[in-house]
């Protein structure tokens, strides 16, 4: 299911992907000043994702494979991870954590496009009142 917030520390939005034993799978790329920004970013995300292209980046290729994609990739600390991008090459989502292995993160993108379309968003901004 997806979760909408608000940051505490600087009042912006973001959203978590999270499976069902409540493990975060994907957050939003960014946050956002305006809660419709995040949304937008959310539904893209939602619609996009189930049918993107995987762009292998640890193969040496550095061209895009379509408009939205999940890019995976090597981090400074040698992890593999992933991040869902846009044509403008806008990061929408990422993984947010870094697998050992090439296949954990593949698994990864496959469990995160198998539930985006369909999993259901729980606004928890709504009732958040300020105490200012």
């Amino acid at each position: 299911s997806y979760h909408l917030y608000r940051s505490a520390a600087n009042s912006q939005y973001y959203w978590n992907l999270k499976a069902g034993n409540g493990e975060r799978v994907a957050s939003s790329g960014e946050t956002y000043v305006a809660k419709s920004s995040c949304l937008a970013g959310l539904n893209l995300f939602k619609t996009h994702a189930p049918s993107a292209s995987i762009n292998d980046k640890t193969t040496g290729s550095s061209r895009r494979v379509a408009t939205y994609e999940f890019e995976l990739y090597k981090d400074a600390g040698g992890e593999y991870r992933w991040r869902f991008q846009a044509a403008n090459n806008q990061i929408i989502a990422t993984s947010g954590e870094g697998y050992v292995t090439k296949q954990g993160c593949l698994q990864s993108i496959a469990r995160v496009k198998a539930n985006a379309g369909t999993a259901k968003v729980f606004d928890h901004t709504v009732a958040t009142t300020s105490s200012h």
